[in-house]
C-alpha cells in the first residue's frame, strides 16, 4: 500500500498549490510506471495509471475535474482495503460537505497566502485587501474557510464583523463542520460569534447546543441563543421567563426577541412589564423601553397613559432633585412612543411643547426663585435633561409618516424648539411646497440653526438648474456672512451667475485669506476655474506658494487634472515654487510639480 500512500501524499500537495501545478510535473509522472507494473497484478492500478496519465497531460480547464476523480479514487482504495475501525464500534458513512465545484481551483496557494495573512496576522488595512479578496470571488476557495473561522477571534472587531456577517454566510452550510469544531462552552466574543452564525445557517446541531449553554452559568451565550428560542413558539413561556433573569444581557435579548415576535401572549406579557412596573429605575426600565420602542402595532394603549402619569410626576416634583430624578426617568420611557402613530403620541409631546412649568425650568431667573440656594450644576443637569428629551422628540418623529409629522409641525410651529427646525425644514423641502413661504419662516434660523450644508442637500443646489428669486435670497444671506465656511460659500456658487463679480470677489478673497482652512483647496481651485474670475490661475499658484497651502496639499488625480488646464506658459511657475526642501515630507510634491511642469510645456 506504501505506492498509494506516496501517490496520496503528492495529489495533497497539488490540492494545496493549485490544480494546474499538475501539469507536466515530474513528481506525479515518476508514479505512472509503478503503477502501470502494478496493474498486472489488479487492475485497479491500471485504472490509477491511466487517470494519473490524463490529469499529467491535462489543461487548465480541465485539470481540476481529473484531480478530483483521481483523488476520489486513491481515497476509496485506501479506506476499502483495511480495516480502520475497532470492532464493535460503528462506522460512520463519511459525506462530503464540500462539492465539486468549491474544490475545484486554479488559484496558487501562493495567490491565496495574502489572504490568509490578512485574516490571521495583526496590523493595518487588512480589512481592504479581505474586502478586494471578496470581490474577486476567492472566498469559494474552501483552503480559506478555516482562517475565516479563526478570524471571528481577530483582535480587531471590524475584521471579526466582516468575517461574521458576510464571508460565513457566503460560504454557508459547508463551514458548519469547522465552526463546531471551533466552538466551546465558554463566554468569550469568539464564542457568541460562532453561535450566531451557527443560528444564521441553521445548524442541525444548535438544539444540543442551546440546551447545554441555558444549564451552565453562560449569560453572554445565553443572550445569543434567545435569539434562537423564538424560531419556536414551544419555547415562549421560557423566553417570558428569561425577560426576568438575573442578568441584565439575558433579560434584554429576551425582551427584544418577545418584541420581534409573533407571539400574542408574549406581546401582551411585554406591555404589561412597562404598564405594571411599580417601582422604576433606569435600570429597569431601560431594557424594557428599548423592547417597547421596537412595536409598531400589537402595543396596548396603557403604554400612553402609563407615559403620561410619568409626566404628570414632574409637574407634581416637590423640589429641583426630584424634578431633576422625574425628568431623567422620563427621558428613558418616552422613547416608547417610537414608531407608535397613534393620536396619543402626537398628544403627548405637544403637552410636553407646550408645557409652561417646562418652559420656565430653562429660565435662571425663575430656577432661582422657585428653589432658592440651588446650584449651578442643578440648574445645566435639569436643562441637558430636557434638551436631550427634545432630541429623543426628534428622533421619534422620524419614525412615523412624514406627511403627519409635517401636518404635526405645520399645527406648531409658534412653539417649536429650534432642536426640530432642521428635520421640518428638510421634510418640507422633500415634498411640493412654496419655497417662499419655507424662506418667509426659516431665513431667522440661518446659519446658526440651518446651515448652507442643510439647504444646498434639501435643494438639491448641486445639481438644480432651475433657479429662481427665492434661491437668490438664500444665497445673498450667505453673502452676508462676515467670516463664511466653505459650505456657505459653496452655496453661492450653486446659485450665483458665473459672472457675479460680488461672488467672485468674495470666492477670491476667501481662497487667498490667511488661517482659512486649506483642506478644502481642491475643491476650491474647482470652483476657480468654473467662474469667470479673472487671474484664476495666478490666484491658484500664488496660494500654492503659501507654505499651509503646500503642506496641507495631496497631489491626487484631481489636482494633477486642475494643474493640466493651465495655460502653457506656466510652466515656468510652477517650476518657481519653492521646494520648502527643510523637510522631507515635501519632496515628493515639489517633484510632482517639476513634473507636471514638464507635460505643460508639451502640449
Amino acid at each position: 500500500m506504501k505506492p498509494l500512500y506516496d501517490l496520496q501524499n503528492e495529489i495533497n500537495r497539488i490540492y494545496i498549490a493549485g490544480s494546474r501545478f499538475a501539469i507536466n510535473d515530474p513528481r506525479l509522472e515518476k508514479h505512472v510506471p509503478i503503477f502501470k507494473k502494478l496493474g498486472e497484478k489488479a487492475p485497479v492500478f491500471n485504472k490509477i495509471a491511466d487517470d494519473l496519465t490524463d490529469l499529467i497531460h491535462s489543461d487548465a480547464t480541465q485539470s481540476a475535474t481529473k484531480l478530483m476523480n483521481l483523488g476520489t479514487l486513491i481515497y476509496a482504495i485506501l479506506y476499502t482495503q483495511g480495516e480502520t475501525i475497532q470492532e464493535g464500534k460503528e462506522r460512520i458513512i463519511q459525506i462530503p460537505n464540500l462539492s465539486l465545484d468549491t474544490i475545484a481551483t486554479n488559484v496558487t496557494y501562493h495567490q491565496l497566502r495574502p489572504i490568509i495573512q490578512a485574516l490571521t496576522v495583526s496590523g493595518s488595512h487588512r480589512i481592504e485587501d479581505i474586502k478586494e479578496a471578496f470581490y474577486s470571488d476567492l472566498f469559494k476557495d474552501f483552503r480559506l474557510h478555516s482562517y475565516v473561522v479563526q478570524a471571528l477571534g481577530d483582535k480587531n472587531n471590524e475584521v471579526a464583523q466582516y468575517a461574521e456577517d458576510t464571508l460565513l454566510p457566503y460560504i454557508g452550510k459547508s463551514i458548519l463542520p469547522l465552526l463546531r469544531k471551533q466552538f466551546a462552552f465558554e463566554d468569550f466574543a469568539i464564542n457568541c460569534r460562532i453561535l450566531r452564525v451557527l443560528i444564521t445557517l441553521n445548524d442541525e446541531t444548535l438544539p444540543q447546543i442551546v440546551e447545554t449553554i441555558f444549564k451552565e452559568n453562560l449569560p453572554k451565550l445565553q443572550a445569543e441563543a434567545v435569539y434562537y428560542l423564538v424560531k419556536d413558539q414551544a419555547n415562549e413561556a421560557f423566553v417570558i421567563q428569561l425577560c426576568n433573569d438575573k442578568n441584565r444581557l439575558v433579560r434584554e435579548a429576551a425582551l427584544k426577541v418577545l418584541a420581534g415576535s409573533t407571539w400574542k401572549s408574549g406581546l401582551s406579557q411585554l406591555n404589561l412589564f412597562y404598564t405594571s412596573l411599580k417601582t422604576k429605575t433606569k435600570a429597569k426600565l431601560e431594557p424594557i423601553i428599548s423592547a417597547l420602542s421596537l412595536l409598531k402595532s400589537d402595543y396596548s394603549e396603557e403604554l400612553f397613559s402609563t407615559l403620561e402619569q410619568s409626566f404628570e410626576h414632574i409637574e407634581n416634583a416637590v423640589d429641583y432633585k426630584d424634578i431633576d430624578k422625574k425628568i431623567d426617568l422620563f427621558s428613558v420611557e418616552i422613547e416608547v412612543l417610537r414608531y407608535k402613530d397613534h393620536l396619543k403620541t402626537y398628544a403627548i409631546i405637544e403637552r410636553f411643547w407646550a408645557n409652561e412649568f417646562l418652559l420656565k425650568l430653562t429660565d435662571k431667573k425663575f430656577f432661582a426663585s422657585k428653589f432658592p440656594g440651588y446650584a449651578e450644576q442643578d440648574f445645566q443637569s435639569i436643562n441637558n435633561s430636557i434638551n436631550y428629551i427634545h432630541t429623543k422628540i426628534n428622533r421619534i418623529l422620524c419614525t412615523l409618516p412624514e406627511e403627519k409629522v409635517i401636518v404635526f409641525f405645520d399645527k406648531n410651529k409658534a412653539i417649536l424648539n429650534q432642536e426640530y427646525i432642521p428635520t421640518y425644514f428638510a421634510l418640507l423641502t422633500q415634498k411640493p411646497h412654496d419655497k417662499q413661504l419655507i424662506y418667509t419662516y426659516f431665513s431667522k434660523w440661518y446659519p446658526k440653526v440651518i446651515d448652507s450644508d442643510l439647504i444646498i442637500e434639501s435643494y438639491n443646489y448641486s445639481t438644480t438648474l432651475l433657479l429662481d428669486d427665492v434661491d437668490k435670497k438664500w444665497s445673498q444671506l450667505a453673502m452676508e456672512i462676515k467670516k463664511p465656511s466653505y459650505e456657505d460659500i459653496l452655496l453661492s456658487h450653486y446659485i450665483e451667475p458665473k459672472f457675479s463679480k460680488d461672488f467672485n470677489q468674495r470666492l477670491t478673497d476667501y481662497v487667498v485669506q490667511k488661517n482659512r482652512s486649506y483642506y478644502n483647496s481642491e475643491s476650491l481651485y474647482q470652483l476657480l476655474l468654473e467662474r469667470d474670475v479673472p487671474n484664476k490661475f495666478d490666484i491658484i499658484l500664488n496660494d500654492i506658494k503659501n507654505y499651509e497651502t503646500y503642506h496641507n496639499l495631496a497631489i491626487t488625480d484631481e489636482i494633477k487634472a486642475i494643474f493640466k488646464t493651465f495655460p502653457k506658459n506656466y510652466a515656468s511657475k510652477f517650476r518657481e515654487i519653492p521646494s520648502y526642501r527643510t523637510s522631507k515630507k515635501f519632496y515628493f510634491t515639489f517633484d510632482e510639480l517639476l513634473t507636471i511642469a514638464d507635460e505643460l510645456e508639451q502640449q
